[in-house]
């Protein structure tokens, strides 16, 4: 029976990689052993067609080198020496607990340079140079899971809140509606990133911590839920004549 599971898992990894054309098939130089070695993919793989789609696009553009280098303006396959290459297994388990707006999203930052930003947001490849909004892809798809997390621990604190969608996606136009109305800046949303402790977050994006919150959690994390209850606070009892310089976070530092 194991030798059976071993065998369609094998073939639906191959599956994968024919749909995929450029994925390498191994996991740290091995064959794929079980079914959770392959959920990422397999999200990915079952996307809406149209979200699909722009997947090829980017793994075709990927393959031909046709994706602009931020470090020198040009395509990789421009640059001396390039070779088309496949991409490791490794990538698409970064993409797990993202939504498939999250997924239509980093293709839109993969790929559009053409769109005012004169380089790709967010990159397969760590640059040498540091370019303004731009990211690596694991720390774009760890800020957008932390960014989501972030609103889940809000809503449950204040159910009148409607940041969410039904399918737990962002709802972009309320989110934004609400931090301008309540002075968030960007400073302060990446605060909401960074305070909470690592291991909370690290947590919550595990099967057993999807569906707990910060209420749940108060034991082993007992500065979390009183920071996100203060910040809400905060936010509700900000005026517009006193502006964002008169608020203060947690310790008393300025926002």
């Amino acid at each position: 029976m194991t030798s059976l599971v071993s065998f369609v898992l094998q073939l639906f990894s191959k599956l994968i990689v024919n749909r995929f054309q450029n994925i390498d098939p191994t996991k740290e130089g091995k064959q794929v052993n079980k079914s959770s070695d392959i959920t990422n993919e397999i999200k990915v793989i079952s996307l809406p067609d149209d979200i699909f789609k722009l997947w090829e696009d980017f793994l075709d553009r990927h393959s031909k080198g046709e994706i602009v280098n931020p470090d020198t303006m040009c395509r990789y396959k421009e640059s001396k020496g390039f070779k088309a290459s496949a991409i490791h297994r490794e990538f698409f388990k970064r993409l797990g607990h993202l939504s498939d707006k999250d997924l239509r999203d980093l293709f839109t930052y993969f790929v559009d340079s053409d769109r005012g930003w004169g380089y790709p947001k967010v990159t397969l490849r760590r640059t040498n140079m540091v370019h303004g909004s731009c990211y690596h892809y694991e720390e774009w798809a760890d800020r957008r899971k932390k960014k989501r997390i972030v609103l889940q621990e809000l809503v449950a604190i204040d159910p009148s809140l409607k940041f969410l969608m039904p399918d737990g996606s962002t709802n972009d136009l309320v989110w934004k509606a609400w931090k301008k109305a309540h002075f968030v800046s960007s400073a302060t949303y990446n605060m909401l990133l960074v305070r909470p402790d690592k291991e909370f977050f690290s947590l919550r994006l595990t099967n057993a911590g999807k569906l707990k919150r910060a209420s749940h959690l108060v034991e082993k994390f007992p500065n979390v839920l009183p920071f996100f209850q203060k910040f809400l606070y905060v936010k509700s009892h900000n005026e517009p004549n006193n502006g964002p310089s008169k608020l203060c976070d947690f310790d008393g530092e300025k926002m």
